[in-house]
């Protein structure tokens, strides 16, 4: 049983892990990078995303019952932590020369979001898997819909943050508190939608907007990414053209 745990849990991320990686087509990624950010999601991002939550919630027993408190948790710490927490590696990998337009940031941010996404993936089966209709359920909720929204947040955050990395600071910083603000907004309409039984399709449907959103987004940047490597490459082509004729 420890075996198909550990299994259902990390052998899906590393097949997203290897498709995220290839994800970009004119410039692939640094297979060592990507991991780098797969690592930090599922540890230190993890660790900080406990220690977070349980700081937050302290001052909640004062006011508020044990259900009321795991419920606020849930909708409301869990977004804003996780996110930030997830986030603050992108924040240092940002400064890599590597990380220069939207997919990077893209793929960077959403490895972090799979390394994050698989270990609360793993401690759910662990804890609610006590039989194999549940291990299936909670396989494919979470390995379709919990860790995506997880991948697809960070990577939002990732994307938004390298597109504004080399203007202001000020810009920087408004653009990188608007990308957490959407990101913890997907977080939390994912969380208070699957906790009731009556809304959880609301959820699944959202997820799969997002993507769709998400996935139309890339294409357009994507699309406007290769009009500028083609005009660059024309515009060395003629550039090198004129300097044949001149030295003739």
């Amino acid at each position: 049983m420890l075996i198909l745990l550990i299994s259902g849990a990390f052998f899906p991320m590393l097949i997203y892990l290897y498709f995220l990686w290839k994800f970009d087509k004119n410039e692939p990624k640094y297979i060592k990078l990507v991991f780098y950010n797969f690592i930090y999601g599922a540890t230190a991002a993890i660790i900080l995303g406990i220690v977070g939550s349980k700081m937050l919630s302290l001052p909640l027993n004062i006011f508020f019952s044990d259900e009321t408190i795991n419920l606020i948790k849930i909708i409301l710490i869990a977004p804003f932590v996780e996110e930030i927490a997830k986030a603050l590696f992108l924040f240092k990998a940002i400064k890599n020369k590597n990380i220069n337009d939207f997919t990077d940031g893209l793929i960077y941010g959403g490895a972090i979001g799979l390394g994050f996404g698989m270990i609360e993936y793993f401690f759910y089966f662990l804890l609610f898997s006590d039989s194999l209709s549940q291990l299936i359920s909670i396989f494919v909720i979470k390995s379709s819909f919990s860790v995506v929204m997880h991948c697809l947040s960070t990577a939002l955050v990732g994307g938004i943050i390298s597109l504004t990395k080399y203007s202001s600071q000020i810009k920087l910083g408004i653009s990188t508190i608007y990308a957490l603000i959407i990101a913890m907004f997907i977080h939390f309409i994912w969380n208070i939608s699957v906790i009731f039984k009556n809304t959880f399709f609301v959820g699944i449907i959202f997820i799969i907007i997002v993507f769709l959103l998400f996935t139309l987004t890339y294409y357009i940047l994507f699309k406007y990414e290769n009009n500028l490597i083609q005009k660059e490459l024309a515009g060395k082509t003629s550039e090198n053209s004129l300097n044949k004729y001149s030295a003739k």
